[in-house]
């Protein structure tokens, strides 16, 4: 085990390291969509071979957000997406106020 976490801290760390400055670097002068693009195209191999390699069943974690709904014209909106969503602003706007109007950020 220690064997295997040095050569991938030593060698292929800098590998790494050195794939991601030359595709980094290409990236830097094309447009968004294409950065984007970019690096979702990098990162999906990842997936797959982890996929590939450790097969087998999923892991099931139990719902703990309600999950119960009501209808807003003739839709169903489940609660645990509405908890989500109303989370996920909070941090948006709260991060802007703070970046905005403290002394951490330089500018």
């Amino acid at each position: 085990m220690a064997i295997a976490a040095a050569i991938c801290v030593l060698i292929g760390g800098p590998v790494a390291g050195f794939f991601l400055e030359v595709v980094a670097r290409r990236l830097a002068t094309v447009t968004l969509a294409t950065k984007v693009l970019g690096t979702v195209g990098f990162c999906w191999p990842f997936r797959g071979h982890g996929i590939a390699l450790c097969p087998g069943p999923y892991r099931e974690v139990p719902q703990f957000l309600p999950v119960s709904y009501f209808v807003v014209d003739g839709t169903r909106v489940e609660y645990f997406r509405v908890i989500i969503f109303a989370i996920g602003l909070f941090a948006v706007v709260g991060l802007t106020l703070f970046l905005r109007w403290s002394k951490l950020v330089w500018r």
